[in-house]
């Protein structure tokens, strides 16, 4: 197809069509600026409105634990530590008898038999009661007891010997001796002083 256009209306259609190019362009970079113009609002509000709450959350967390947290941590603490003291004292003051009566059993001299133990209140010592042959074993189970090289009392004290003559076991062990012995500080049938070198 032939143009027979006149050169000025050419160049008035070449001109309109670019000037229509440059009217999409512009219109399209209007919509993005636009578009930018708008995400950016959207986010830089929402970022304040995001650090507005986050702030008033760390405000209201930092006044809770201030308020709660420490009091309660405290609370808890003390009485933790109380427990704990409590614990020590209740297995300090734990004896192990198995392993009490076999060390006296082993300490007592030949001709004895001890026939009771029991602890006061205080649990620093023992009263032991036994039956002997004579008055001088009966006064050697104290002697024996004492021995500091067994490490089993530091102070041991004869209560009472007794002759009960015929009364007694098959007349075997006539004397019954009463003693009351203090354990050692350092004692070693306590629970909580196992694993301990005496």
């Amino acid at each position: 197809m032939i143009n027979l256009l006149p050169p000025d209306i050419k160049k008035d259609y070449i001109y309109a069509r670019k000037n229509n190019i440059i009217r999409k362009w512009i219109f399209i970079s209007l919509i993005g600026f636009a578009g930018l113009i708008i995400i950016t609002t959207y986010g830089i509000i929402l970022f304040k409105t995001s650090s507005n709450n986050d702030q008033q959350q760390i405000v209201s967390l930092q006044n809770k634990l201030n308020k709660e947290n420490i009091n309660k941590t405290n609370s808890q603490i003390k009485n933790f530590t109380n427990t704990f003291s409590l614990v020590t004292k209740v297995l300090g003051q734990e004896i192990l008898f198995s392993k009490l009566i076999t060390a006296i059993g082993s300490a007592m001299p030949s001709g004895t038999a001890l026939t009771g133990l029991s602890i006061n209140n205080t649990s620093t010592g023992i009263n032991l009661t036994a039956n002997a042959t004579s008055y001088t074993t009966a006064t050697q189970i104290q002697v024996n007891l004492s021995d500091p090289t067994k490490n089993l009392f530091k102070n041991i004290d004869i209560i009472s010997i007794n002759n009960n003559g015929t009364s007694s076991v098959n007349n075997k062990y006539p004397f019954t001796v009463s003693l009351r012995a203090l354990f050692n500080n350092n004692n070693q049938f306590l629970l909580i002083n196992q694993g301990k070198k005496s």
